[in-house]
């Protein structure tokens, strides 16, 4: 039929690299319209990670997260393995006596 296709395939993954100066900015601009123009109180943002057990720390990753914490006036706690998991729970499933 001699059909040329101009659109990328489905699974191909779009990499967007904006600098963290760029998200800082627009949070800041955000907030500024949705609350403090308008006399609302800024919500908190708490972030739990969860890894694996074995996986390694990203420190540029981790200071990312921290600032924007931060930003939020948050907590961030990290979760490493099914113990810490389990161990984090709060509730009690149907199977396990109170």
């Amino acid at each position: 039929m001699g059909l040329k296709h101009t659109n990328l395939h489905p699974r191909h993954q779009l990499r967007y690299d904006i600098e963290q100066q760029q998200v800082e900015r627009y949070f800041k601009d955000l907030v500024n319209e949705l609350y403090d123009d308008r006399g609302r109180k800024t919500p908190t943002m708490n972030v739990v990670l969860f890894l694996a057990a074995d996986a390694k720390s990203d420190e540029k990753q981790e200071k990312e997260i921290n600032a924007y914490v931060r930003f939020f006036k948050g907590s961030y706690k990290v979760i490493r393995g099914l113990n810490q998991i389990k161990g984090a729970s709060s509730m009690t499933t149907p199977d396990e006596s109170e």
